[in-house]
């Protein structure tokens, strides 16, 4: 992995927005030494959003429905904050074990503050990352009273079977995954 949030343009387009720089939405948990990363560098970086538009009312639809949750479960939780664009889109705020990049610097102050988060808001699953570790986020979970939610992908795709193995279907597995973790029926599709 690179040392940047926006090593990997591509994967940061979502089929809601394909233009970012918002930082709304974000919760950096007190305590964290990063900063959520923008990807305001991306805009306009040529990257072709060529085939999001048939995503394009699949995720106005997803965010309508995640509008409909009531405002404190709008929340994404997973171990790394490399999720601000995604959030941002759906209209969700963001909060993570760590900051981008920075896996090691976990504390049990900062999963502390995550778990009484978790808990307080009333958020019924949290996330983790195909590219790390997700034990200590199972521990946020079962200590908030949530669920583990899944495994987003991010920096890497899955083998050719699996959920992820392309850059449409790894951002329609993650959305996917927010969908069910946060309760939303699949009607609301």
């Amino acid at each position: 992995r690179q040392g940047s949030a926006d090593a990997t343009p591509a994967a940061r387009k979502t089929p809601a927005n394909s233009t970012h720089g918002s930082r709304r939405g974000a919760i950096v948990i007190p305590g964290s030494t990063g900063r959520p990363q923008s990807s305001s560098a991306n805009s306009g970086a040529g990257v072709s959003t060529v085939g999001w538009c048939g995503g394009c009312m699949r995720a106005k639809r997803s965010a309508s429905a995640i509008a409909a949750l009531p405002a404190q479960q709008r929340l994404l939780v997973s171990c790394e904050g490399a999720f601000t664009y995604l959030a941002a889109d759906y209209g969700l705020e963001e909060a993570y074990l760590w900051p981008v990049n920075a896996e090691s610097e976990i504390t049990p102050k900062r999963m502390a503050r995550l778990i009484d988060t978790v808990r307080e808001r009333e958020v019924p699953a949290v996330f983790c990352e195909s590219t790390v570790s997700d034990k200590a986020q199972r521990e946020v979970a079962a200590a908030a009273g949530a669920r583990f939610g899944g495994t987003f992908y991010v920096d890497s795709l899955s083998p050719p079977d699996g959920p992820a193995p392309t850059l449409l279907e790894l951002q329609r597995h993650n959305v996917g995954l927010i969908r069910k973790g946060l309760g939303l029926s699949e009607s609301n599709r």
